[in-house]
């Protein structure tokens, strides 16, 4: 959970796998900490499918209906639905955890089920209904007196505003979390106000700040983000810099996942089973990596991988 909230996904991603893989048979709080963390990280990097996978491999909302744990995982498969941009089902999903949070006497909101409930009702054209939620997320947060925590609000809020006013609570949201070590939550806030900078016609004060929230996307291995920031970027007359084609850091977090399991043994097979993936969509990473990478068999991974230092995974169970 920490490195989710610090915006470093590779290794959330990582340790919530390996939670759920060498847990207690019978799930408990750590294995529903680790599929909300699943969920949120595999939304972030746009792989759906495995994130689909995982919901239908560990249907842990069933083992706590009436307990916190349900309301974390509800909170967490909402932010899913509304990446994969269906904010109906994600609207089903986030009132049914804040109904939970609110029974068991928990209106935190550091699950801020009512900013993404105010985004998925912005995305069925509910502004009213939006700028209501987020007003209440931005009045709890200011209590709970959390940086990160009232800069997620007052990013909503201000995409439930128009015209200057929503910028202006973009820019609050942006300086409060510029005091947080929410690196992520910082790049969105940011890409979202370089955004609405744009259709403002202010390009110039929008590439100033959308060429930081590109990096800091990108550095966090943000990938659905990092597109967005490069295309908002685009579009206000900037120039992103190229992506590097070849080498370990032109493979994408999927690529390197595999190639790293891949290196350590595992088959086809058993890599498609750890990460959730189709075996035909583990045989598509590594036909990448291998171009890449400039190299023709999986036999040749540990070596170029040794060769730059770059840790092979362990294999699990």
């Amino acid at each position: 959970m920490p490195h989710l909230r610090v915006g470093n996904l590779a290794d959330a991603e990582a340790d919530a796998r390996i939670a759920l893989e060498t847990g207690p048979r019978l799930p408990g709080v750590h294995a529903a900490l680790a599929l909300s963390v699943l969920f949120e990280t595999l939304a972030e990097r746009g792989e759906f499918e495995a994130a689909e996978a995982a919901d239908s491999r560990y249907p842990l909302v069933e083992h706590f209906p009436t307990m916190i744990q349900a309301a974390w995982l509800l909170a967490a498969r909402g932010r899913l639905r509304l990446a994969e941009l269906r904010p109906a089902a994600a609207l089903d999903d986030l009132f049914a955890a804040g109904d939970l949070f609110t029974r068991l006497g928990s209106p935190s909101p550091a699950t801020p089920w009512r900013s993404d409930a105010a985004l998925a009702h912005l995305a069925l054209g509910a502004q009213g209904e939006a700028r209501t939620l987020a007003a209440e997320e931005v009045a709890l947060a200011e209590e709970f007196d959390g940086p990160r925590t009232l800069g997620v609000a007052l990013r909503a809020a201000g995409l439930a505003e128009d015209g200057e006013r929503g910028i202006e609570l973009l820019r609050q949201a942006v300086g409060v979390l510029e005091s947080s070590a929410a690196a992520l939550e910082r790049a969105r806030a940011m890409t979202d106000l370089g955004a609405a900078l744009r259709r403002a016609g202010r390009r110039a004060e929008s590439r100033e700040i959308l060429r930081p929230a590109l990096d800091l996307a990108h550095r966090c291995g943000a990938h659905a983000l990092t597109e967005r920031a490069r295309a908002e970027l685009t579009a206000a007359g900037g120039r992103p810099r190229r992506l590097v084609l070849t080498g370990l850091d032109s493979l994408t977090p999927s690529e390197r996942r595999v190639a790293q399991l891949a290196a350590a043994g595992l088959s086809n097979r058993d890599i498609a089973q750890h990460l959730f993936i189709t075996a035909r969509t583990v045989e598509g990473h590594l036909t990448h990596a291998y171009q890449k990478l400039d190299i023709t068999s999986r036999d040749q991974l540990p070596g170029v991988l040794a060769s730059h230092d770059f840790e092979t995974a362990p294999t699990f169970g």
